[in-house]
């Protein structure tokens, strides 16, 4: 839920501020989070510097025989996604947040939980499929209560 705040100033015809996205590109084998900012120039939020990246983010398509999947394409300006893409045989995890531009540390939505998988590589951009974890292949129930596992119950 964003702030009424973040509203108003969203809203308003008069104001040249607005929203900024932030994405992080993460994973247990990078030495540091991949953080990228749509703008012109770099931004310093919550003491995290993210790099100035032109990037572009699909709305999900929505199926009713798969999960949701957004896309997202960031230019290859300096190779390093690509390159953690290429050396990282599981899917990095994208977070991306929103921000205003006057207040950069208060992020006023984020999503999380993103995977990016079905990664294609060229040249000029790193294009890949922005993956929830499809809930409906996992095991409906869970858990089973028998007496190795919950002795006090029986």
């Amino acid at each position: 839920m964003v702030s009424t705040n973040f509203r108003r100033t969203l809203f308003a015809q008069d104001d040249d501020n607005g929203a900024l996205l932030l994405v992080t590109l993460s994973h247990a084998l990078l030495a540091q989070p991949i953080r990228v900012a749509l703008n012109t120039e770099n931004v310093i939020s919550r003491g995290n510097t993210f790099i100035a990246y032109p990037f572009h983010i699909t709305k999900p398509e929505v199926g009713s025989d798969r999960a949701p999947r957004a896309r997202i394409t960031i230019d290859n300006v300096d190779r390093q996604i690509a390159v953690a893409v290429r050396t990282i045989q599981t899917p990095l995890d994208v977070l991306i947040e929103t921000v205003a531009f006057d207040d950069v540390n208060t992020v006023e939505e984020s999503l999380d939980g993103f995977k990016l998988s079905n990664v294609q590589l060229n040249v000029t951009s790193v294009t890949g499929d922005l993956v929830l974890e499809d809930l409906s292949l996992s095991p409906y129930p869970y858990g089973r209560f028998t007496p190795g596992q919950f002795r006090g119950m029986f």
